[in-house]
């Protein structure tokens, strides 16, 4: 072994020949140089220097091995930060890694907090969906049952097709001279109206909309064809009172312009209900222009087309004072367009009161 004296001998240049006699292996004839003398020397300091090293860290920070785990879940985002900065400066704070073990566990339980917020939340949102959704369902049943009333009742009054609309006036003003000619006439349109629509209604995605009108007009000449047979059949007398107007109405304008304007767009159910409204909103016109002008005609009302007897008066008297006995005039032509522009004049002033209920 080398000692300190002789390494200061050498490093001052001191060679003695009791060197070789201490089995240092240096010669006084400069076998090894002095620079060789160092290297030892400085790794031997190196060392001591590492061993202090190491103990000083054992006593400061325990060593927290990193364990790792192929095919793992990969470790938090804190976890990871403070093991490395662990493994890279062994001299860090005890503190430091406590304070950043402690903002982890606070990210944790805020993360808790937050998923239990979004539980909480989903449930909420999904619970008011679903109520939503009933009231929606529930409104739209409701809106459905208002549209089908609506339908109804709007083709009675609001589109009537006589008041309104302006159509079978020609049948309106000619065979209105009877009772019974309103009556059944009325029928036989509510008929094939209600038939043919609803024909059309069903087959309205397979009719090409160039041929729609040959369609239309072939199924209400069908229709109205087997009816007519059944009045001849049953009721011939009431075929002959209708006289040309009877077969007319295969092509009525009143059963065309449902056909165009509602049965080809919509459902079954809104076409029966659309279409019987139309029916009847026109047998009520006829019936009450076939009312006025028979009665103030002749004081009269003849049922014999339907097998009835005939009822009337001769004259209206009060306290045996004659006040009205007849009018020719309304059977008369002339007394159709006068009943007719009179029941315009009263269904006008009716709808101007309740417009004027609506606007106060």
């Amino acid at each position: 072994m080398i000692t300190d004296d002789d390494e200061k001998n050498i490093f001052f240049g001191k060679n003695d020949s009791s060197d070789t006699e201490k089995g240092f292996g240096i010669k006084n004839t400069n076998d090894k140089s002095t620079a060789e003398v160092r290297n030892q020397r400085n790794d031997k300091i190196d060392n001591a220097e590492a061993k202090s090293e190491i103990k000083e860290n054992e006593s400061v920070t325990p060593a927290i091995p990193i364990k790792t785990k192929i095919f793992s879940e990969p470790m938090n985002l804190a976890e990871s930060e403070s093991k490395d900065v662990l493994s890279k400066n062994p001299q860090t704070d005890k503190n430091d890694y406590m304070v950043s073990q402690n903002n982890h566990d606070m990210s944790l339980t805020d993360d808790k907090n937050v998923e239990s917020q979004l539980k909480t939340s989903k449930e909420y949102f999904s619970a008011n969906s679903q109520s939503s959704l009933k009231t929606v369902s529930n409104e739209a049943a409701d809106n459905a049952e208002q549209s089908k009333v609506t339908d109804f009742l709007s083709a009675v009054f609001s589109q009537n097709p006589i008041f309104v609309l302006m159509l079978g006036l020609g049948p309106a003003l000619a065979v209105t001279t009877k009772l019974t000619n309103g009556i059944g006439l009325g029928i036989i349109v509510l008929l094939i109206t209600l038939v043919s629509n609803v024909i059309i209604s069903a087959l309205r995605n397979f009719i090409p909309a160039k041929i729609r009108l040959l369609f239309y007009f072939t199924i209400m000449g069908s229709i109205a064809s087997v009816v007519i047979i059944f009045v001849k059949a049953f009721l011939p007398d009431l075929a002959n009172s209708l006289g040309i107007f009877l077969p007319l109405t295969a092509v009525s304008s009143v059963i065309f312009e449902r056909a165009e304007n509602f049965a080809c767009r919509k459902k079954i159910v809104n076409t029966v209900l659309n279409c019987a409204g139309t029916g009847i909103g026109f047998m009520f016109v006829l019936i009450l222009i076939s009312f006025i002008r028979e009665f103030f005609g002749t004081l009269q009302l003849d049922f014999s087309d339907f097998g009835c007897g005939v009822y009337g008066f001769d004259k209206i008297s009060i306290c045996g004072i004659p006040i009205y006995e007849y009018a020719t005039i309304f059977v008369l032509p002339t007394g159709a367009f006068i009943t007719l522009g009179i029941l315009f004049a009263v269904k006008q002033a009716i709808q101007n009161h309740f417009d004027k209920d609506i606007e106060d």
